[in-house]
Formats: structure tokens, sequence, C-alpha cells
């Protein structure tokens, strides 16, 4: 049985995933994001394969992914807008979040290409606006159109500061 589906039967709680997934700094960091999102109200459940999606209030705010010794976060922009662009520049996030953007890499066939208008043939992902400039090949399959991969301490301060600003 493939990992999709007997998480599907069992829905496991990221906390017993972690320890299976991660060792060493990458444990303890997940470890301490996890209780961060806790504290605030933000409790993981289950909704892929390794992949916990946090939700504040109803709305979507991210994703957190575990896969063969790492682990990465993806964080919904998809409320954007001139009040979070001004958050971003005031807390000189604007290169973080740039260099992290979901390009596509063609991983979600059966998600991703009706989602990005494209057919399974050609996936390119979305455009969208930020900051006022067009990025393209955006993934619509990631959960966020911002994803950290292995972050590090210093990253996840800057994710933390996204995630605040969200819980407003």
């Amino acid at each position: 049985m493939s990992v999709y589906k007997e998480q599907k039967i069992t829905k496991p709680k990221i906390d017993d995933m972690i320890p299976e997934i991660l060792s060493g700094d990458k444990r303890w960091l997940a470890e301490d994001f996890i209780a961060y999102l806790r504290v605030g109200k933000m409790n993981p459940t289950w909704a892929s394969a390794n992949s916990w999606k946090c939700n504040h209030k109803g709305k979507g705010v991210l994703y957190v992914r575990l896969r063969d010794g790492y682990f990465s976060i993806s964080v919904y922009t998809n409320y954007w807008d001139k009040n979070f662009e001004d958050f971003i520049r005031k807390e000189n996030l604007y290169d973080f979040i740039v260099g992290n953007l979901a390009i596509c890499r063609r991983c979600h066939t059966n998600s991703c290409g009706p989602k990005c208008g494209s057919d399974a043939e050609s996936f390119s992902g979305v455009t969208k606006t930020f900051f006022g400039k067009e990025f393209g090949n955006l993934c619509r399959g990631s959960g966020g159109d911002t994803h950290f991969h292995d972050p590090s301490d210093a990253d996840i301060v800057k994710i933390k500061k996204l995630v605040e600003f969200q819980m407003e």
C-alpha cells in the first residue's frame, strides 16, 4: 500500500511522523515550529502523504511537508494585498519571499495541470503579480506560492513573521 493510501486511512499526527523522518537539528526545528503553531491555535491536520495543513480562523495559512530526511513549509500568498506588501517591505522580507517562490516542477500531474490552465503535456504554472511585478511558472499544487525547503533557524524566524501577519 502506498504511503498516501495508508495515511489517508490513519491520518497520522505530524508529531508522530517527525521522529520517523527527521533527525538532529532538522527534527528539533520542525518540532519547535509545530509547537509554535499550536500556541497560535493552528493545529496541523493531515492533508496528503507526509503533508499537514494549518489553518487560522478557517483560513489556510501554510503546509508542512516531511520527506526523506528534510522538511519544507509552503506559506499561502492568496491573501496578499497592499497591507501585506507594505509589511513585507517594512520587515525586509522581499528577497526572502521572491527567492522562495514555488516554481512549477510538474510534480502534481493530476491537480496542477488543470489549475495552471495547461494540458498534462505542457505544465507551465501560473503567473501572479506581487509587488507590481509578474512572476511566472508558479506552482498551484504546492499549497502556497512560497516554498521553504529545509528552512534554517533564520528562515524560521522570517516564516514566523509571515504567519503572525496572517494571525492579526
